[in-house]
């Protein structure tokens, strides 16, 4: 595990705060593991082993173990949950793994994970009444544009493409191809452990640094906006350039246009990430595909995807409880 995590390091594949969190769940859950097998036998400890010992039922009776292991939260023993659980062994345990059968000289040729049976768990669906819908995104625009230009063209971004906070704030005119109408997440912002901003060739997966088309109103947003500018120039800078930091985006920006909803009524507790769910959501109301938005957005499975916002589509679902009637009733539009 720690040569995985010296070849992350080196090779930059991951930023060092999130290294040093993956230091941390091997330390706490995977190191010192002492585990039984279905026969009774017991291995351990986990992190003493050489990787070819460990196999796929040695893995399965980590995520048993773990499924008996508690911690104290707020004075009460409460067990890990199915969560924890996967992100430990996505984020740790079969990435490196899947390293090792991937180096030379290392007497496995298959990631050992494969296979194994993680605890269900529910997604974190999206709440609908956080999510701008329908009329109220044109709203949210036209409030966003009153109070800066920079406000307004970074909704629209988020609105219309999906993209994360670090990567709206990563993008050059260099990532945009105004007439194939495309853009590409080549780069994203992410901190350090002392939580500086810095610029990373790497997103949250591989599916994450991608190519999406774009809409006309953003192609004619990100003309006006690269005008002029060196195509290596961060599109959305901060006020004495460099990165834009979300703090002051949220002081000088994003808090006047809360306050201006507000007062117009509009009571979707909105942010800028709500509009890549609006994205979302807006899509899969047009029947679009659920494996396009989940490209679109930068899902590494479409299981992602479909957690977070399969319930946010109202006209979808009643769509398809219309096509439904009709059959029922002997009954069949010719659209269906």
């Amino acid at each position: 595990m720690y040569a995985y995590l010296a070849w992350l390091t080196t090779t930059g594949k991951a930023e060092p705060r999130q290294i040093e969190g993956y230091r941390r769940l091997y330390d706490r859950h995977v190191r010192g593991a002492i585990l039984a097998l279905a026969d009774g036998t017991r291995i351990g400890p986990l992190g003493g082993l050489p990787v070819t010992e460990i196999s796929t039922d040695l893995v399965q009776a980590w995520i048993t173990w773990m499924g008996t292991r508690k911690y104290k939260r707020k004075g009460e023993l409460v067990a890990y949950s199915p969560k924890t659980i996967a992100n430990v062994h996505g984020g740790v345990i079969s990435p490196a793994l899947s390293w090792a059968a991937r180096q030379k000289g290392v007497p496995i040729d298959t990631n050992p994970c494969v296979g194994v049976i993680l605890p269900d768990r529910p997604g974190r669906p999206v709440p609908l009444e956080q999510v701008p819908t329908g009329l109220k995104i044109a709203d949210w625009i036209t409030i966003a544009y009153e109070v800066s230009q920079l406000a307004g063209d970074i909704v629209t971004l988020a609105m219309g493409t999906g993209l994360r906070w670090g990567e709206i704030i990563a993008l050059r005119p260099r990532d945009i191809d105004l007439k194939r109408r495309l853009l590409t997440v080549a780069q994203v912002v992410k901190e350090d452990p002392q939580r500086r901003n810095y610029l990373a060739p790497y997103g949250k997966s591989e599916a994450a640094m991608r190519t999406i088309r774009i809409p006309e109103s953003v192609v004619l947003m990100l003309k006006r906006r690269m005008k002029g500018l060196p195509k290596k120039t961060l599109l959305f800078s901060g006020a004495r350039g460099g990165i834009l930091n979300s703090s002051g985006w949220h002081q000088t920006h994003w808090s006047k246009v809360t306050v201006k909803a507000t007062e117009r009524d509009i009571t979707t507790r909105a942010t800028v990430h709500k509009m890549r769910h609006a994205h979302a959501v807006e899509l899969l109301a047009a029947n679009v595909s659920l494996d396009t938005v989940s490209k679109r957005l930068g899902h590494e499975s479409i299981v992602v995807t479909s957690d977070l916002y399969s319930h946010l589509s109202p006209e979808a679902d009643q769509r398809a409880a219309d096509v439904v009637d009709q059959v029922m009733s002997g009954r069949r539009s010719a659209s269906a």
